[in-house]
């Protein structure tokens, strides 16, 4: 091989581990700038889900100026569960805008939905987490103090 042709194979194989180092490094996605936004675990009153029925729900924010799929990750209520709701992967719904939210809804149904978690919210309700789609790595988690009807828990601003 010539002094040229290793060269050349060399700065080859220099930039193809560039690439890959870098490109490890960046994203255009994340599923660690979706928040837990606001809940309301006991709904009597308020919003009214697609099947006519009020449950809880639970809002997720996404505080990228991208868009980030939620797809492939878990929503649970129960810290020994952390993979109690799948959110499916492939599914358009599952894209949350840049600065936009999606609302679950803890009804139990999960036959009605991928919006439609396989667990109840109610007044004992006091804690709620995301977690990556391993589920072990957590993104965001809210514990919550006694719920009273009609009231809803939520950041100040949205996001932080």
């Amino acid at each position: 091989m010539t002094k040229i042709n290793k060269t050349i194979r060399y700065s080859g194989v220099f930039i193809a581990l560039v690439l890959v180092l870098f490109a490890g490094n960046t994203y255009s996605q994340s599923t660690r700038d979706l928040r837990i936004n606001e809940i309301l675990a006991v709904n009597d009153s308020n919003y009214v889900a697609d099947y006519g029925q009020r449950s809880g729900w639970i809002e997720v924010f996404n505080s990228a100026y991208n868009t980030v799929d939620i797809g492939g990750s878990y929503i649970s209520n129960d810290p020994a569960n952390p993979r109690k709701y799948y959110i499916p992967k492939g599914d358009p719904i599952t894209k949350i805008a840049p600065r936009n939210y999606l609302v679950f809804f803890a009804d139990n149904m999960p036959t009605r939905g991928i919006l439609h978690l396989n667990f109840l919210l109610n007044d004992s309700s006091n804690h709620i987490a995301i977690y990556e789609g391993n589920g072990k790595v957590l993104i965001d988690a809210v514990k919550l103090g006694p719920q009273l009807p009609d009231v809803s828990y939520g950041r100040l601003e949205d996001g932080k």
